[in-house]
């Protein structure tokens, strides 16, 4: 199975999803660590391509996984993704003060206003993505769920 994961805006899940693949098996495109991350927020890896490589289009095998941006799906074509695995946060109170720390640490100027602003971009930009993938949407509170759609 070819498995993209992304996310509504950071601080969802992803990483997390993406080192559950690795632990089954999967290989994985990009860094467990790349260049960007503040790993003390992410001790157990990012498993994200780093930014210079956010340009160059993806080809999946079988049995490995990318994490995507939404903003970066058209890296990998649709019919070589067999799920795309959809992190969402219900807690959005909790995953803006996590983007605004994190960002900040990362060097970035970070309000929570523009942390909001990055978790409503990313849904305008899946909401039509929704209809050319197929696609599992995952809470970042119920990562087991995933297990049914494997």
């Amino acid at each position: 199975m070819r498995i993209v994961v992304t996310g509504i805006g950071p601080r969802c899940g992803t990483s997390a999803m993406m080192k559950r693949f690795v632990d089954k098996g999967y290989s994985f495109v990009g860094s467990k660590f790349p260049a960007h991350g503040v790993h003390e927020y992410n001790p157990e890896g990012y498993y994200e391509l780093e930014l210079d490589d956010a340009h160059t289009p993806i080809t999946l095998d079988d049995y490995q996984c990318v994490k995507l941006w939404p903003g970066w799906l058209h890296l990998v074509q649709p019919d070589e993704i067999d799920l795309l695995i959809i992190m969402v946060r219900k807690d959005r109170k909790a995953q803006i003060k996590s983007i605004v720390e994190v960002g900040r640490a990362e060097g970035l100027t970070m309000s929570q206003a523009r942390a909001g602003h990055m978790i409503c971009v990313a849904e305008r930009i899946m909401t039509p993505n929704m209809k050319t993938y197929p696609h599992v949407i995952i809470y970042t509170e119920e990562p087991d769920t995933v297990e049914a759609y494997l």
